[in-house]
């Protein structure tokens, strides 16, 4: 459906597979940071249970974020 949607406004757009891990792009999107409970992300808005595998390739122009810094590996 989101692949659907994007290609519905005009831009190119592939979906990775769903056995593929997303800690690092969700780190590196802003979404969270790595934490020590595995292969999940920590973060402040969504808690310490947020995994996601949904890696959308595509050339729609989006903001760019900064990793965020929630001090999950420094406590934890």
């Amino acid at each position: 459906i989101v692949e659907q949607f994007i290609r519905g406004l005009g831009y190119n757009v592939t979906y990775g597979h769903d056995l593929q891990s997303a800690v690092a792009w969700d780190m590196w999107s802003g979404v969270g940071e790595h934490c020590r409970m595995g292969q999940v992300i920590g973060s402040p808005e969504y808690g310490g249970l947020l995994r996601t595998h949904a890696v959308f390739y595509t050339d729609l122009p989006l903001p760019v974020t900064n990793p965020i810094d929630a001090g999950f590996v420094k406590f934890c």
